[in-house]
C-alpha cells in the first residue's frame, strides 16, 4: 500500500471518530443536512431500481479498460447523489462526467421532474450513458463535450440550480471548472465535486474556490465536496464522516 494511500486510509477513520453523527456543529441547516440526508440509512424507493439497472445494464458490460478509464460510481455515492437531490428538488441538474450513465439516473430520480443535462468529453462514456438511461425517462440530455461547452448547452434552458462534477481525467481542469462556475452561481445554487482530495493541486484548487464570498457553507467529505451559496448562510466549512 503506498504511502498517499495509507494515508487517506487513516484520514477517513479518524474522520469517523471525529466527526460522526454531526458532532460539533451547532448550524441547524448544516446538522439536519449531515444527519438526515448525508449520513440517513433509510432505504429509499429508487435504490432497488437503480440496483437493477446496475445489474443488467453496467457492471456485464464494461470491460477492464473501461474501469480505468473511468470508474463507476460507488453504491454510497450514488446513493447520496440521489439524497441531495431529492433534499433540494431543483428545477436543472448539470453534471460533468457522468459514471457510466449510473450517477445520472441516481440524479434523475431524486427528482424526476427535474431538467437534467450530462456532459462528457469521452465519447465511449457518452455513448454508454446513454444507452444505459432507461427510453421511457424524460427531461435528460446528454452532450459529448468539454466543461464549459456542456455547460453553456445547458444555460441555454437555464441556470443550473444543482450541479454535479465527477473527478476529471486531467488534474488541472479543476481551476477552470471553478473559474466557469462562478458567474453560474445563483442564491440555491448546490455543487458537488468530486475528488478534491485526490491530489495536492485538487485540494488546493478547491481550498481557493470556497474561499470566495459567494461559496457560504461547505462540507468536506474527503472523496467529495459540497457547498451551498445561500447568502443567508453564515460562512463555515464542515468536516465531515462519509
Amino acid at each position: 500500500m503506498s504511502k498517499r494511500i495509507l494515508k487517506q486510509y487513516c484520514t477517513k477513520n479518524f474522520r469517523k471518530i471525529r466527526h460522526r453523527k454531526g458532532f460539533g456543529v451547532h448550524s441547524p441547516f448544516a446538522y439536519n443536512l449531515i444527519t438526515k440526508v448525508i449520513e440517513e440509512t433509510y432505504s429509499y424507493y429508487a435504490y432497488q431500481q437503480i440496483e437493477e439497472v446496475w445489474h443488467t445494464r453496467v457492471c456485464n458490460q464494461l470491460t477492464q479498460d473501461d474501469f480505468q478509464r473511468r470508474k463507476p460510481v460507488s453504491e454510497k455515492y450514488g446513493r447520496l447523489l440521489f439524497r441531495m437531490v431529492n433534499r433540494f428538488r431543483p428545477d436543472i441538474i448539470f453534471e460533468y462526467g457522468s459514471c457510466w450513465g449510473i450517477s445520472s439516473l441516481c440524479l434523475y430520480l431524486g427528482n424526476t421532474r427535474s431538467q437534467l443535462f450530462c456532459a462528457d468529453p469521452d465519447t465511449r462514456i457518452y455513448n454508454f450513458s446513454k444507452d444505459v438511461i432507461p427510453s421511457d425517462l424524460q427531461n435528460i440530455r446528454f452532450f459529448n463535450s468539454y466543461f464549459s461547452e456542456g455547460l453553456l448547452e445547458c444555460l441555454k434552458f437555464g441556470t443550473p440550480d444543482f450541479i454535479c462534477i465527477h473527478r476529471p481525467s486531467d488534474i488541472q481542469e479543476y481551476e477552470l471548472i471553478y473559474n466557469r462556475l462562478f458567474p453560474c452561481l445563483g442564491e440555491n445554487t448546490v455543487i458537488l465535486i468530486e475528488g478534491i482530495h485526490s491530489e495536492s493541486r485538487a485540494l488546493d484548487a478547491w481550498r481557493r474556490f470556497i474561499s470566495d464570498e459567494r461559496i457560504r457553507v461547505t462540507m468536506d467529505l474527503f472523496d467529495l465536496g459540497i457547498a451551498f451559496c445561500d447568502p443567508k448562510l453564515n460562512k463555515q466549512d464542515y468536516i465531515v464522516a462519509f
